[in-house]
């Protein structure tokens, strides 16, 4: 009887252990989905998972790192920046040899958007390009939305890096993968990441043409003020084949539908850079008015080439104006500013090859440090080896000589 209520007791005690790993189980779906909407969805979800820490011990292995995938999706979605690999390289670990195709390839990628947070840029490349091989494009199930989004911060990587080229062939595989996730506006905007990253390769009247299709296309899906935005971009392009009166129509389009101009200044957008280009504009029309942009640009700019960019349309405007000590001091500001740029990008190209260089060497030294782990395993091996069969030789010759021994009996014949 006794024996019957342990057994009870002990069927009970597991259907509620399963009952509460399959409530975790849903909570964290529940969270991933909600997640998916937008980065304020991704901060509540995290809320929903910083809640279940709490039932951390009692979770199996598979949940823990579940659940770490999880939230640092909802980390990446909800923009905040991972300030460790740690947890993520465990993950990385555990699916590299548990997981399904989409999950190695969402860990990868999730390492790599903590590489890109601590600002290692060759780390953080490396294992999206990692991740983008765990890709099964040949199954039903490949998670196009998550592959589209790798190559997009694969062509943000090359960027960073001056590698437009790159840039541009991995834009135009977010934009392939997003068609196949019916993901429209990434599709898009992966088009317009490609003509941005070809203005240092292109020709102004390639630039302006290829812009005017990523317009037409964003009005075509319904996206008048992404459209808008877009046109930024081809200002300087029209101003240097003098085509006044596409500048005019376009800048109005920009102001009027971008959202960019409704009295806040909005952190993403490069407001000298266009105000230098509508000075510039008016410097033809309106030296007033050009007068007033070149203030504005002068005004906006902190970083040293947005000041270089200022003093250059200060330059132009006092030459027109022929004013000879204000050209000579302008154009000494000019020239000292576009030497400080250019001496910056040199200590950022050097930076960055060096990154290169010290993770190619981290790299190196890994495997190395792999290879002598191997083997030192297989030096332990071979000692375990040795040792089981130095002991069975042991054992052997000692039951042998525990043996009686028969002697050869020779009877005596009378």
């Amino acid at each position: 009887m006794i024996k019957i209520k342990i057994y009870i007791l002990s069927v009970l005690l597991l259907l509620v252990s399963c009952t509460g790993n399959k409530v975790i189980d849903e909570q964290i779906t529940r969270a991933d989905s909600l997640m998916e909407t937008n980065s304020d969805s991704a901060l509540v979800a995290l809320g929903m998972l910083d809640s279940l820490r709490k039932n951390n011990p009692k979770m199996s292995k598979a949940q823990q790192m579940r659940f770490d995938l999880i939230y640092a999706k909802g980390m990446n979605k909800g923009f905040v920046d991972f300030t460790t690999d740690s947890v993520m390289k465990q993950v990385v670990a555990y699916y590299n040899q548990y997981g399904s195709a989409n999950e190695r390839m969402l860990a990868y990628y999730l390492l790599g958007c903590a590489y890109r947070d601590l600002d290692d840029s060759p780390a953080s490349l490396d294992c999206y390009l990692q991740a983008t091989e765990q890709a099964d494009t040949l199954s039903r199930d490949c998670d196009y939305h998550t592959l589209a989004r790798i190559y997009g911060q694969v062509g943000d990587a090359y960027l960073r890096q001056r590698m437009p080229l790159n840039a541009k062939n991995a834009y135009r595989k977010n934009e392939k993968y997003s068609w196949i996730a019916k993901d429209t506006l990434e599709a898009l905007i992966a088009a317009e990441s490609q003509v941005n990253s070809s203005i240092m390769l292109e020709s102004p009247s390639q630039i302006i043409e290829q812009c005017l299709d990523v317009y037409n296309n964003y009005k075509k899906f319904g996206y008048p003020t992404e459209a808008a935005r877009s046109l930024g971009v081809p200002m300087s392009s029209l101003i240097l084949t003098k085509q006044y009166a596409k500048v005019k129509r376009y800048m109005d389009i920009y102001e009027r539908e971008s959202g960019y101009f409704d009295g806040k200044l909005n952190p993403g957008v490069n407001y000298g850079s266009y105000f230098y280009a509508k000075g510039l504009y008016y410097l033809n029309i309106h030296s007033d008015s050009a007068k007033m942009c070149f203030l504005t640009c002068s005004n906006l700019a902190k970083s040293a080439n947005a000041k270089r960019l200022a003093f250059d349309g200060w330059y132009r405007y006092y030459k027109q104006k022929n004013l000879i000590d204000s050209i000579k001091m302008y154009a000494e500001l000019f020239i000292q500013y576009s030497d400080s740029v250019r001496a910056h990008n040199e200590v950022e190209a050097m930076s960055q090859t060096a990154a290169l260089y010290n993770y190619s060497q981290w790299q190196k030294q890994a495997k190395i440090q792999e290879v002598e782990k191997n083997r030192a395993r297989m030096v332990i091996l071979l000692m375990i080896v040795l040792v089981i069969v130095l002991i069975i030789v042991v054992v052997l010759y000692v039951k042998n000589l525990r043996k009686p021994k028969i002697r050869n009996y020779h009877p005596i014949h009378d």
